[in-house]
């Protein structure tokens, strides 16, 4: 590889990291680059938590930091804690600055150049917006049904309130990545590869039913085992048609 070439290679391939952790990997290299932008020094010193997050624990930041040193983003770093200083815990972060600023360049274009779902134009009830696709095409081509969810980790069924999820829970974040990942089988390490820092213990098929799809709700969306799990939608007439069925039944709230 020639000099030019090591120059324009990326310094890391993130599409196989989770939502969840490429925001706290993003979150901690923000908060480098912000002490950065003001000293320029290879070796900086920043909060413990990210000063912009609901990810306030030292395992999030641990293992941010653990995936930069991986990457020669970070050397070394240290924690520092209230007992040990009398001040706020805090860590103290030495880098290679030029894998710092590749690394900081290629995240920030990665994250902007990311498909972001579209914003429904219709709120189910007092519920805030949900991450949906828009469908496209002729009218015989949209769908019959559609799930939908929302940032407050609500499951929309055709505007119907199906679901809610505890977040941040085992089944919200399982859920999260199989609704980012539709129509396509998907193993259970895989699952458990993206969520890196959580560990699933429930059998997929009990984690569905958890979700609360049973019946021919969970016929039409899910084909699911112990071993992979597949999530379709929207479903359209032809796949009723293909399940011999002609209409769901909603669950009474």
């Amino acid at each position: 590889m020639t000099n030019q070439q090591e120059q324009n290679a990326p310094v890391a391939d993130f599409s196989g990291l989770s939502e969840r952790n490429l925001d706290k990997i993003k979150m901690t290299v923000d908060d480098i680059d912000e002490k950065f932008q003001l000293n320029g020094l290879a070796t900086q010193e920043i909060e413990m938590f990210p000063l912009s997050s609901y990810y306030k624990d030292t395992k999030s930041r641990r293992q941010s930091l653990e995936y930069l040193k991986i990457k020669g983003v970070v050397r070394r770093y240290q924690m520092f804690f209230p007992e040990e200083l009398g001040t706020n815990s805090s860590v103290e972060i030495e880098m290679d600055v030029a894998q710092f600023q590749s690394f900081r360049n290629d995240l920030k274009t990665f994250v902007d150049k990311r498909s972001k779902p579209i914003l429904s134009e219709s709120k189910p009830g007092n519920h805030q917006q949900s991450l949906v696709r828009k469908p496209v095409g002729t009218k015989e081509n949209l769908p019959v049904y559609e799930i939908k969810y929302t940032e407050a980790a609500e499951i929309i069924l055709n505007n119907f309130l199906f679901s809610k999820l505890d977040y941040d829970g085992e089944n919200h974040l399982v859920f999260e990545y199989v609704f980012r990942n539709p129509n396509r089988e998907i193993t259970r390490e895989e699952i458990e590869e993206s969520l890196r820092d959580t560990d699933i213990t429930k059998p997929l098929p009990k984690i569905v039913d958890n979700w609360g799809f049973t019946g021919d709700i969970r016929k039409v969306f899910f084909q699911v085992s112990k071993q992979s799990i597949k999530f379709r939608n929207p479903i359209h007439q032809k796949d009723l048609d293909a399940l011999h069925l002609s209409r769901l039944r909603f669950p009474k709230k």
